[in-house]
Order: structure tokens, then C-alpha cells, then sequence
């Protein structure tokens, strides 16, 4: 079976046996029928053997390939506009083949940091199918209530195996979706002691080595590494979804690192990090064998200011806090949507104090705004977010096209405010473009407005577009904006520990 694998029988350890030999006995179980794996187990026929080792080969060789096409149409299914706002996921199709279900649905949950139940049509009729969860939220405890409702269920707190009949199905979707909440982890009890950059060594992963085999209830030993000094990082993969980085020691050597699954990490703000949680492994490139560091999660909660304005939506409707707002009306649309409660979110005013997590949804339109927030200590950690838009413009439009809308008003005075839709078309504008133009005529005294006509004024008085107040705070909020957008992760933490400090 290595052989086939292209593995060697001389590396053989617990990773070879998880990650080469039983997926490909496991695939037999999943598509066919268990029954050669254990013909090959006990086999004494070296002919034999071959002949079975080359079938779950070509076996092993279509569950990949259907785990990739059923993994892309689940996950078109879930970025779909049907889940853009669920925090969970529980998707059915009839044709999807149950033996995977449980490894595309890992996929899933990898890709959408969501809780995923997938499910397909058993020749019973009954929906059977697989999930599997997100640290901090046990899958198990949360389906546990509704078990005297399910066919069958069992699992654990990140997986679960269960069947359903397909007229609970919409039941199951609502009470899924109502015991969603994340549970804070308390890092210090998820890793094991404590290493430098120093002491990532081929020496010290023979030490570790002694204490194997690891698995399941004695996982691999997770380090700790304060102050990694992260000299070089960049995303690579097709997706560019995974990470690959350097550190260096204090002897100026070069340990590599990689981390798999952090599509969304800035890489600026990643070379920040003060402490990475990881495992020591080997890389073997060309004969040559050396140490890195497998990178398997990321201290956000030593982090003051996040960046995630380059996040997708679902990721920051993971994250544990109060979601805060410049524009009220803003705050109203997102809480009605989501159905969220008083206490879920909060309008961002001076001295009305803050909650220890802020998630800063919409973007404020000057420096007194961040100021006037963030100079009260209350908060601990701030998610800035900020893609929710407060100024609806790219671009305030240049003094000839409101010289020519001018001109259209003084020759269409009988325009009905009414007829804004139809003149922001006509002129290529967007209606906020128009409404800037129209308010700053109205400022300025060009034009009228009498009921609902826009009238010029007679006898006007001529002025330069500059001196109107709107148009020069608009100019202020939206340079203020692009700035703010522009920032890397670095300046934009910077700019606002500023004001935390």
C-alpha cells in the first residue's frame, strides 16, 4: 500500500498510518465495501496483496475525485445568498454520496468558519449525513436537545454523524441556527510548554519523537513560541489560501514555517505576531531534512487592534462582541436584518462607554469620530472592520458637471425633485452624486426648492463652488475615508493605538 502511496516503508510513524494507509482503507468502507481491506490485512499472498493494495488504490483515486466536485458544489451552495447570513450551515442535496459527506463537510467548515451539517437521501428515504464544527462551539451539546427528534445521532463536541426524516429537516435548520454561540477558549490550556526560535531543531523534534506514537487523546505536542521574529511571509497555493513563512533565531539562522487554511491573514499584520501556537515537524526537500514549524493557530487575543476589513462577512459574524456603528441608521438596517438585540450592538458615541470586544462595522468620516471613541479605555480589543459605507460617493463630481446640472435646472425649471432618478441617469451620476450637487446649489442660493419644483433663484449671485461648507466637509470626509482604506495593517493599528493608549 506505500508502495502505491509512493510512501516509504522506513518513515512509517503515526502520521504515515493517519494520513496515507487508512485513508485508503477508510475508502473502501466509503464507496464499496470494507470487506478487501480486511482480506489484504490478513492476507499472507504477496500476489495478492499487490493485486488488492493496486484496487483500493484506483478506489482511493475516485473518492478524491469526488470529494473535490461534491466539496465545490457544497461550497457554492454555501456562499450562496440562501446562507450569506446564517452563522450555521446545513445543506441537502439528494444526490451527494454519504460516505464523503463527513470529509467535504470538514472542507466546508475550513473554508466558511461556519458549523456544517451536510446531508443526502438514504435508500430508506430517511436524510443521513455527516457535520463537523468550529472551536468553541460543541456540535455535540448543541444538537443534543433536539436528539428525541432525530432518526439516529451521536458524535462529539466537533463531529457528529446523524439521520433525520426529511419533514424535520426545516426544524432542524431553525434549531441549529438558534444554538449557535462560541464558547472563549482560554489559550493557555491549548498548548503544551514553551519554545524559542533557537530550540526549532532537528535535535529537539527527536526528543518529541520518544513520547509517540500521537493521536487522538495524546495529540502531537503544540509549542508555544514567544517573539518568533518573522522575517519573510507570503500566501501560497492555487487559492493563495496558506501561508509560508521565515523566522530567525538569534543566531541569524533561517527556521522555516508554514500554516495551512489562513486565507484572510494580512500579511502585515501577521508579521507582527509576537507568539505563534504550532507543532515541529521535518521538511524534506531535495534530500535535504530540516525543522518548521507547522503553524496551527494564531493568538488573536494578544492583539489589540484586528484588521479585517479584507474579511468576509461570515468571518465577522464569528467573532464574540458588540457590533458598533457611526450612522444610526446603519446600526437599524444591519440589527433588523439580523435580528440582533439592543445589546448586540451600539451606536459609537463620546462618553457613552464601550464593551471589552468592539467589532467597528461602518466607517467613520473624520479623526474626531475614531478620537472621541477610542480615547475611552473601556475597550480591550477592536475589530476593525468598517465596510459597512457612511459616504455613498468614489468620487465627488468636477466643476464642469456642476456647471452642466446647473445649467439643466436654469432650462428645465419646472424639474420635480421627483425627477432626480431620471436626471442623475441622464447625466451618468449616481442619485448620492446628484443629491451632493443639488444641496450645495441649495446651500450656495443657485436654485430653489418651492413644494416639490426646483426653481432657479433670480438675480443670483455669483460664488465660488468652494466656499460651500458641504462641499468642503465632503471633500475632508471622503479623503479622510480613502486614507483609512489605504492604510496597511500596520499604519491603521498604529493610527488608532493612538488614541487607545
Amino acid at each position: 500500500m506505500l508502495s502505491e502511496a509512493g510512501a516509504n516503508l522506513a518513515d512509517l510513524d503515526e502520521t504515515s498510518i493517519g494520513f496515507v494507509i487508512s485513508p485508503r482503507l477508510n475508502s473502501l468502507g466509503r464507496l464499496a465495501n470494507a470487506d478487501k481491506a480486511v482480506e489484504l490485512l490478513l492476507s499472507d499472498n504477496p500476489k495478492i496483496c499487490e493485486s488488492l493494495a493496486k484496487e483500493i488504490e484506483k478506489v482511493n483515486v475516485d473518492r478524491k475525485e469526488l470529494v473535490v466536485n461534491t466539496t465545490k458544489e457544497a461550497l457554492t451552495l454555501a456562499k450562496s445568498s440562501q446562507y450569506q447570513n446564517q452563522k450555521t450551515l446545513i445543506i441537502y442535496q439528494e444526490h451527494w454520496h454519504e460516505g464523503i459527506l463527513g470529509i467535504v463537510a470538514n472542507k466546508i467548515v475550513e473554508e466558511t468558519q461556519k458549523p456544517a451539517i451536510l446531508l443526502t437521501k438514504s435508500q430508506n428515504g430517511v436524510l443521513k449525513g455527516s457535520g463537523r464544527s468550529v472551536q468553541g462551539f460543541d456540535l455535540f451539546a448543541a444538537l443534543t436537545p433536539i436528539k428525541s427528534e432525530l432518526v439516529s445521532f451521536g458524535g462529539h463536541n466537533m463531529a457528529c454523524g446523524l439521520s433525520v426524516k426529511e419533514t424535520y429537516l426545516t426544524n432542524l435548520i431553525q434549531k441549529f441556527e438558534e444554538s449557535f454561540s462560541l464558547k472563549s477558549e482560554d489559550n493557555e490550556q491549548l498548548f503544551d510548554c514553551c519554545l524559542t526560535p533557537d530550540e526549532l531543531t532537528l535535535d529537539k523534534l527527536e526528543e518529541i519523537s520518544v513520547f509517540g506514537p500521537f493521536g487522538t487523546d495524546f495529540e502531537t505536542p503544540l509549542f508555544k513560541i514567544d517573539l518568533p521574529n518573522i522575517s519573510f511571509a507570503r500566501k501560497i497555493g492555487q487559492t493563495q489560501d496558506h501561508l509560508k513563512f521565515t523566522m530567525i533565531n538569534s543566531k541569524g539562522m533561517q527556521v522555516a514555517g508554514i500554516g495551512f487554511n489562513y486565507p484572510h491573514v494580512d500579511l502585515n499584520l501577521f508579521k507582527e505576531k509576537g507568539i505563534l501556537y504550532g507543532e515541529l515537524s521535518k521538511n524534506e526537500w531535495q534530500g535535504k531534512v530540516t525543522p518548521q514549524l507547522m503553524l496551527k493557530y494564531l493568538d488573536f487575543e494578544k492583539e489589540r487592534i484586528i484588521d479585517c476589513r479584507h474579511y468576509q462577512f461570515q468571518q465577522i459574524m464569528t467573532v464574540q462582541g458588540v457590533y458598533g456603528f457611526f450612522n444610526e441608521s446603519k446600526r437599524q438596517v444591519f440589527k433588523e436584518k439580523l435580528q440582533l438585540n439592543d445589546s448586540q450592538t451600539q451606536l459609537l458615541r463620546p462618553n457613552k462607554g464601550l464593551p471589552q470586544t468592539l467589532i467597528v462595522m461602518d466607517q467613520p468620516l473624520n479623526n474626531q469620530q475614531l478620537e472621541a471613541i477610542f480615547s475611552q479605555s473601556t475597550v480591550e480589543q477592536v475589530y476593525f472592520y468598517s465596510q459597512i459605507k457612511n459616504l455613498n460617493l468614489a468620487q465627488i463630481p468636477n466643476q464642469n458637471v456642476f456647471r452642466e446640472v446647473l445649467k439643466y435646472f436654469y432650462q428645465h425649471n419646472n424639474l420635480k425633485t421627483t425627477d432626480l432618478t431620471q436626471v442623475a441617469s441622464f447625466f451618468n451620476l449616481s442619485i448620492y452624486e446628484l443629491n451632493l450637487i443639488l444641496r450645495v446649489f441649495l446651500e450656495l442660493n443657485f436654485v430653489k426648492i418651492d413644494r416639490v419644483l426646483i426653481k432657479p433663484v433670480e438675480n443670483v449671485q455669483s460664488k465660488e463652488l468652494t466656499s460651500s461648507r458641504l462641499l468642503q466637509q465632503t471633500q475632508k470626509q471622503l479623503q479622510f475615508v480613502n486614507q483609512i482604506n489605504a492604510m496597511s495593517s500596520l499604519d491603521l493599528k498604529r493610527h488608532i493605538l493612538q488614541y487607545l493608549d
